[in-house]
């Protein structure tokens, strides 16, 4: 398989593949997934009847989540929202 670099805006998200193809380091990977996971959530954002569904959830767990640390607890809520959106 070729692959070319072309000039302009890219509509999809190649940036982590293209890092592990060229083997960068596994944490750096790790860090760039956080971050995409993180500005996902902010570019799109769950709808009313996802929240209610997401709160109750967070609701039946709320002692296991308060022990997290602040980025835990946004990728538990992504983590949450996606199962939401995969049902």
């Amino acid at each position: 398989m070729l692959y070319e670099i072309q000039h302009g805006v890219c509509d999809q998200k190649f940036g982590i593949h293209v890092a592990k193809m060229v083997q960068f380091p596994d944490q750096l990977i790790e860090h760039a997934q956080e971050r995409v996971r993180k500005y996902e959530l902010i570019e799109n954002p769950p709808n009313k009847e996802q929240l209610l569904k997401i709160s109750n959830l967070i609701k039946s767990k709320a002692s296991e989540l308060k022990e997290l640390s602040d980025d835990q607890l946004l990728d538990e809520l992504n983590r949450l929202v996606a199962d939401e959106e995969n049902n």
